[in-house]
């Protein structure tokens, strides 16, 4: 049975666990360029980089896979991505293994921020607009959360690992809740599917992609600055 209440309040404190994957990691390149040796600007940069091209992996795959294959494996995949990488980050050795940690981090965020806003959208019919409203905010709230955190975590003499083992519990508890819930359909038999190429020529989906692209560069720039 479909808890519509419950799973919609998972889905929020899942948008606040995607936010670590995106956030974390700018309050911790100076701390990381220590333990790791003295990193370059560039090796720092590339950090940034390869999680977001995990994010932007994440995305495109979940996007037409969802569909077909449904909302639950994706959430708890990007849950599971989530709870293994920020270990994984802590404990990384050297350059290399942190690069893949995080490249996973970012695959398990973008995972998540591909999946939730669907089914919470499919959760609330009759309130769509204040659900999605509230689901975004979650974002902002997890990383403020994240940033205090490894802020407090800095003041008090620890560093990256210690912040990655202190926020990785939020991913798995979401992982176990998400795994005894069950989710609604993403694909209605109903209704056929817009194709792409249709989309692309509505003058207003294309601005509104701009938009979204302009907003989102704006945003991540200056948090990962």
């Amino acid at each position: 049975m479909i808890r519509p209440r419950l799973l919609t309040w998972l889905c929020y404190l899942a948008m606040m666990s995607l936010a670590i994957g995106i956030n974390l990691l700018p309050v911790f390149l100076t701390a990381l360029s220590v333990e790791h040796g003295g990193l370059k600007k560039e090796e720092l940069g590339w950090l940034g980089g390869i999680g977001f091209t995990g994010v932007v992996i994440g995305i495109l795959v979940t996007g037409p896979l969802a569909d077909r294959w449904g909302a639950k494996i994706f959430s708890l995949l990007g849950s599971a991505l989530l709870a293994a990488s920020l270990p994984a980050a802590a404990f990384a050795p050297d350059y290399t293994k942190l690069c893949v940690a995080l490249f996973f981090l970012g695959l398990g965020a973008g995972i998540l921020d591909m999946i939730l806003s669907p089914v919470v959208s499919a959760l609330n019919p009759t309130r769509r607009a204040a659900a999605m409203n509230l689901l975004h905010s979650f974002y902002c709230v997890g990383a403020v959360v994240t940033i205090l955190a490894g802020t407090l975590v800095l003041k008090a003499g620890h560093g990256w690992k210690t912040a990655c083992l202190l926020l990785a519990p939020m991913p798995v508890v979401l992982l176990v809740a998400l795994a005894f819930q069950q989710f609604p359909k993403m694909a209605s038999d109903e209704h056929e599917h817009t194709p792409m190429r249709k989309l692309v020529r509505d003058k207003w989906f294309v601005v509104a992609l701009l938009a979204i692209f302009l907003g989102g560069a704006t945003e991540l720039g200056m948090a990962q600055w």
